[in-house]
């Protein structure tokens, strides 16, 4: 006992059930922003997005397929980046991945982890976007 608490007390109020998880992905699914103008430039396309969020509410696993719309210039690399927002829109994490175009195949499932006390109770939108440079 901690200060009059059971420890099964403490640790039911920081758990987050599993059927809390699903509504909470489900919300984000929702709510995720995938900005075109962006992918278009880039000749790629975010297909699809997924979420995990972790029981103990500190981590949210982040999921975007891409695929290519064209064949890829050479010389460039492509950025994919993941933010991730509360319900006032302040950005709570940041996470981004990248790979060259030339060496792209043409498919891609990219994993992103945001890790913070409490973020799967704060994270209400997502933004997914890309950015192109030359190497």
């Amino acid at each position: 006992m901690l200060f009059g608490y059971k420890k099964k007390d403490i640790f039911d109020e920081t758990e987050i059930s599993e059927g809390r998880s699903e509504a909470i992905v489900k919300d984000l699914i929702a709510n995720t922003e995938i900005v075109t103008e962006t992918t278009e430039n880039a000749g790629v396309k975010i297909s699809a997005v997924g979420y995990e969020a972790d029981s103990d509410g500190t981590t949210i696993y982040s999921f975007c397929d891409i695929t290519a719309t064209r064949a890829l210039e050479p010389g460039y690399e492509i950025t994919v980046k993941y933010n991730l927002y509360d319900a006032s829109g302040n950005i709570l994490g940041s996470e981004s991945d990248n790979f060259i175009g030339e060496d792209f195949t043409g498919y891609e499932t990219f994993r992103f982890m945001f890790y913070d006390e409490g973020i799967v109770r704060k994270a209400k939108k997502a933004k997914v976007f890309v950015t192109k440079k030359r190497v």
